[in-house]
């Protein structure tokens, strides 16, 4: 039997939300990070797509063009952390809500605090 990642119960630590070896696995893609991060320091932690899609073009990751992260976003970005329960993307005001995690918040700050973001 293997573990998939999506135990929920918080026995891991969390606070009943996202496993701690689901967080690790979402962190480790630094567009989601690098969108993470965006959605912290947003105001109300609340951006807006647009706003999450210029993030990554100014982060000068390899997306380069708006296009790409727009696709990059909506195909694979986004859905992956809102399977994780860290955001809730409104199609209709277009706007990306980041839910807060306590796990999440902690792991985030200690990356922040040794990567450039």
């Amino acid at each position: 039997m293997t573990d998939t990642g999506s135990d929920r119960d918080g026995g891991d630590g969390s606070s009943g939300g996202t496993s701690f070896d689901e967080l690790l696995q979402i962190v480790a893609d630094r567009h989601r990070r690098s969108v993470l991060y965006c959605l912290q320091d947003a105001n109300e932690d609340v951006a807006s797509f647009d706003e999450l899609r210029e993030h990554l073009l100014a982060r000068d990751l390899d997306i380069d063009d708006s296009e790409r992260a727009t696709i990059a976003l909506h195909h694979r970005i986004l859905p992956r952390l809102e399977d994780a329960g860290l955001v809730e993307y409104d199609a209709r005001s277009d706007t990306v809500r980041y839910r807060e995690d306590d796990l999440a918040e902690r792991l985030l700050d200690r990356l922040a605090d040794v990567e450039d973001r």
